[in-house]
């Protein structure tokens, strides 16, 4: 669970940082998702250390679409509001 919240809060702060004037916004939300998977991958290799956990990038790739869900509910409410 640390992971995905770490994903969740690192997206978080990259769509806040880049939510109005960034063009590829929805590939950049996945670098969290891609960095987490490196670094279980480099533990699995035992290059870094730690423990591998499946469940970790299982997890994290909920949290990932679960911020990607959050952020459309976010837009709609958002234009609602503006008409």
């Amino acid at each position: 669970m640390p992971d995905g919240l770490w994903v969740y809060s690192f997206s978080a702060v990259l769509y806040l940082i880049w939510s109005e004037n960034f063009r590829w916004l929805t590939k950049i939300l996945f670098v969290p998702f891609v960095v987490l998977c490196v670094m279980e991958f480099l533990q699995y290799l035992k290059i870094i250390s730690g423990t591998f956990d499946f469940n970790d990038v299982f997890i994290s790739l909920i949290m990932c679409a679960f911020f990607c869900v959050n952020i459309k509910f976010y837009k709609s409410e958002k234009k609602i509001e503006n008409y």
